[in-house]
């Protein structure tokens, strides 16, 4: 094992999201040298589903041919399908084409399933899930009065809820003119309900619902640095240098 794959998946194995974002970043741009490495850890790994899933990732990440096997492997797989089919998409190869258009012919959908020890609900969070969300999640703090004069002006909503438990875990938001325009807010996840597919199940719902209603429609969001490999998966992409977010102060 490598000093940097020793040293990467040393973080990666920490709770600390930050630890595990750094750890990422250190393998991303050499995930074609470290290969074989990513893939034997990924079969060795039996208790971290949410660290399979960052090494399928990095895997997709290295654009070698001989993944095709692994990521056709677990389409089905409610775990691991998203990062499966973003491997293929990456990919690009006729094999990997041939096998998204054999998988989506059977199943007839391009999402997934929230693991079925969380249930997603196309409805807002009541009021305290939603201002604990926030500020667990990392978000900026709201007030009570701004949160129930708000929470139930979307145009769409979701929440995802742990089964066992009731505790709501997860959320988001769309605000739109109902036309064409679509913004995505106030998506977030409980740390310690990260890396389970939560934040992916989330935001195929609502750009599920989106479609629905407006096909050709302009869709964006404000990127915070733990989101952003979440959106590019759903083909979010830098808008910057042509265009940049702004707020007034």
């Amino acid at each position: 094992m490598s000093k940097r794959f020793g040293e990467a998946m040393r973080l990666m194995r920490r709770r600390n999201g930050q630890d595990c974002e750094t750890g990422f970043a250190m393998l991303k741009p050499h995930a074609a040298e470290h290969l074989d490495e990513l893939i034997e850890e990924f079969h060795r790994e039996e208790d971290d589903q949410g660290l399979r899933a960052w090494l399928l990732e990095l895997i997709g990440e290295a654009g070698d041919p001989r993944a095709l096997p692994l990521f056709v492997a677990h389409l089905d797989d409610e775990r691991f399908g998203d990062w499966a089919i973003w491997g293929l998409e990456k990919l690009g190869t006729k094999e990997a084409r041939t096998a998204l258009y054999r998988h989506r012919s059977n199943k007839h959908t391009w999402g997934r399933s929230v693991d079925h020890a969380y249930r997603l609900e196309m409805t807002p969070p009541a009021v305290d899930d939603y201002l604990r969300l926030r500020k667990e999640s990392g978000l900026s703090a709201r007030t009570v009065e701004e949160a129930e004069n708000g929470i139930n002006g979307a145009w769409a909503s979701a929440h995802v809820v742990h089964v066992e438990s009731g505790e709501t875990v997860g959320m988001g938001r769309v605000l739109s003119d109902g036309g064409w325009y679509f913004h995505i807010i106030d998506m977030a996840v409980l740390p310690h309900h990260q890396r389970k597919g939560i934040g992916d199940a989330i935001m195929t719902a609502l750009l599920d619902r989106i479609g629905e209603h407006a096909p050709n429609a302009y869709v964006n969001l404000l990127a915070d640095p733990p989101g952003r490999r979440l959106y590019e998966r759903h083909g979010f992409t830098e808008s910057a240098p042509a265009s940049v977010g702004m707020r007034r102060v």
